[in-house]
């Protein structure tokens, strides 16, 4: 099984400069328990760190920032987000 998990459950759109990431980011059942693992927590914590650093340098909130950006970023890196 494959899984994506989205940006938005790396933030609360009500804390506008806040991320979470590995075993704390926001989900539920199945969800809750994919995060659970170390390869899941190191690349949440990757990308909550990516889209923190974009917020800073496009001064945006965390719920603001473009995911294309952020993703092309990551991809950019090397940062495997789709298989």
């Amino acid at each position: 099984r494959r899984f994506q998990l989205p940006y938005k459950t790396l933030y609360n759109s009500k804390v506008k400069n806040m991320f979470a990431a590995g075993r704390i980011i926001s989900a539920t059942a199945d969800g809750w328990e994919l995060t659970r693992v170390i390869p899941v927590a190191v690349l949440s914590g990757e990308v909550a760190g990516t889209a923190a650093a974009l917020c800073l340098k496009e001064e945006c909130g965390n719920h603001q920032l473009n995911t294309k950006t952020l993703q092309n970023v990551l991809k950019e890196a090397g940062v495997k987000i789709e298989f």
